[in-house]
């Protein structure tokens, strides 16, 4: 990603690019598929941090389609 001058006006926005750049570069590692973890595993520690993030009581936190 090139920087332009009028990139400086929005940092947040060019930080996040930036490090989208960056991450994207990266793949999973094999080894990941051997530590995964479902969701009904974490549910509570998630509904935990989403509440406490702001989220609404009233979301239901579940699963998504694979991508």
């Amino acid at each position: 990603m090139s920087l332009r001058l009028l990139d400086l006006m929005e940092p947040e926005e060019t930080v996040g690019n930036l490090w989208h750049g960056y991450a994207s570069r990266f793949a999973a590692p094999e080894a990941a598929a051997g530590v995964a973890v479902s969701l009904e595993e974490l549910r509570p520690s998630v509904a935990v941090i989403f509440r406490a993030l702001g989220g609404k009581a009233g979301a239901e936190i579940a699963a998504s389609w694979l991508r």
